[in-house]
């Protein structure tokens, strides 16, 4: 294996994953002062952006709990994380 495949496989060992990282993103605009709410949507489109209709299914979960809810969540469901204690 060649020095530049075996940093490659390192890399990606280390790397944390997609859920990983959008978490982290949450986890962070939640500890800004005043957000209140923060959320993703996922939604694969089949078209031109603006000719898209989304209607997206919302589901508010605790931020202790987005985590594992975000590796369940479906097409044009909007997951939101809110703070424990408001």
């Amino acid at each position: 294996m060649k020095a530049e495949d075996r940093a490659e496989q390192q890399h990606q060992l280390n790397a944390p994953d997609t859920f990983e990282l959008w978490t982290n993103v949450i986890y962070d605009v939640i500890a800004i002062n005043g957000v209140r709410q923060a959320g993703i949507l996922l939604h694969f489109y089949s078209g031109h952006f603006e000719d898209e209709e989304i209607d997206p299914v919302r589901k508010s979960v605790s931020v202790d709990d987005f985590a594992d809810r975000l590796r369940n969540i479906k097409e044009d469901q909007l997951l939101i994380a809110v703070p424990t204690s408001i």
